[in-house]
């Protein structure tokens, strides 16, 4: 039995592409699909919300209190999104598991449907506590900033076969 659970396990890890991302990676990610600013709040404030929420981990699930929380951005799957075990207002329209992979733009797109239904966020508690303007400079310390940068992340995320509709996402 044990070793049956350990090969389901593993299958699990190694077909759900995760990553882990650099902070600066993030950030271009967000800021190329329209975060910076969006509703008053910016790329570098999104960053910190995730890395208090998951450590940058796209793979990142949690449980807390009955509540399922799905990748990067914990996203709830009794709100945001449909897990198929739990009755889910699904916000967002998709599956729980597509925010567990190493793509953001859905990602990106529910939170922005969070964001516009709250006018904030408190969605997520950490960012009060953390993610405020002031204290957001530390994680760019060192990035590589620029035109030829934003370039080449561009190049990356419109590479990216997961994304099915990409007129949605890069803003015009």
């Amino acid at each position: 039995m044990k070793t049956v659970c350990l090969a389901l396990f593993y299958l699990f890890v190694v077909t759900n592409k995760a990553k882990v991302f650099h902070a600066c990676d993030l950030y271009y990610e967000l800021k190329l699909l329209g975060m910076d600013p969006f509703k008053g709040f910016y790329s570098e404030q999104y960053v910190c919300t995730a890395d208090y929420s998951s450590r940058l981990d796209t793979l990142y699930y949690e449980n807390t209190r009955g509540i399922p929380r799905y990748g990067i951005f914990q996203l709830s799957g009794l709100e945001w999104c449909d897990n198929g075990r739990h009755k889910s207002q699904n916000k967002c329209n998709t599956s729980c598991d597509n925010f567990l992979d190493d793509s953001v733009i859905d990602d990106a797109l529910c939170v922005k449907m969070v964001v516009e239904s709250t006018m904030d966020m408190s969605a997520w508690p950490v960012f009060k506590k953390y993610c405020t303007k002031e204290v957001t400079f530390r994680y760019f310390r060192g990035c590589l900033f620029g035109k030829a940068r934003q370039t080449r992340q561009l190049s990356k995320l419109m590479m990216n076969p997961a994304a099915e509709d990409r007129s949605k996402l890069v803003p015009s």
